[in-house]
């Protein structure tokens, strides 16, 4: 059975939502039924423009997602540093608390016993050597995270493409981010006016607010303790 690793730093989200959105986007890449029903409109009426819509966000698409391309967008943790660094992923983490209903003393997961050392058996048949064991005492503790994915580009055409494909992408991989501890996912959209001093072709920056549940864990050990035990008895005559 896969048991969630989890780890003690509190920055495991953003580094696992980045490696979900830069192996999912060369993933999307290489599928072109799945950019057809995620850039796909639903209004047919005659001369629209859906059928080029569609056709130009996957041509819009197949460009940002090349890794290390100049005109890829590039996946980051934390806010671009400019606005000549974009389109970009930015992810930022909004805030983070243990979970309340889980907050329990001791937050005792599971224990493990290992075994260290050799021990071989004397002339006597009995067993010496310097077998010791260790306890391994894991312990969780649940916490809550909420991330913002945010959409920065230039034109409104690629942030409404880029955003579209976060959604898609958390929605359809999420289940990746088990082996990082993370027990539940939840989406919303929100958005931001970035300071126009700083980004002045950015009018508006659409965002994934993604809210997880995730295990912090750490290990406590014990040990070393002997592996065997000799009982000797004694009798009197007397």
């Amino acid at each position: 059975m896969l048991r969630p690793a989890g780890a003690g730093m509190t920055f495991v989200p953003e580094l696992q939502v980045r490696q979900l959105l830069i192996e999912g986007m060369v993933e999307l890449a290489g599928d072109r039924h799945r950019m057809d029903e995620m850039f796909g409109r639903v209004d047919a009426l005659l001369q629209g423009t859906q059928n080029e819509w569609a056709d130009e966000a996957r041509a819009v698409f197949l460009e940002l997602a090349k890794p290390g391309h100049r005109g890829g967008a590039r996946v980051l943790v934390g806010y671009p540093p400019q606005e000549a660094r974009l389109p970009a992923l930015s992810i930022v983490e909004e805030g983070g608390a243990e979970d309340e209903s889980q907050a329990t003393f001791g937050d005792i997961m599971a224990r493990q016993i290992e075994t260290l050392g050799q021990s071989e058996e004397n002339e006597d048949g009995e067993e010496v050597g310097n077998q010791r064991l260790h306890e391994h005492i894991h312990i969780g503790c649940e916490w809550t995270s909420t991330l913002q994915l945010s959409t920065w580009a230039t034109t409104p055409e690629v942030s409404v493409i880029l955003h579209a494909v976060v959604k898609h992408l958390m929605l359809r991989l999420k289940g990746r981010l088990f082996r990082a501890g993370v027990q539940s996912v939840s989406l919303s959209d929100s958005g931001f006016q970035p300071n126009p001093d700083l980004y002045p072709r950015t009018g508006y920056v659409p965002v994934v607010r993604c809210t997880m549940h995730w295990t912090s864990r750490q290990t406590r050990r014990k040990g070393p303790r002997p592996a065997t035990w000799k009982i000797t008895h004694t009798f009197s005559t007397s």
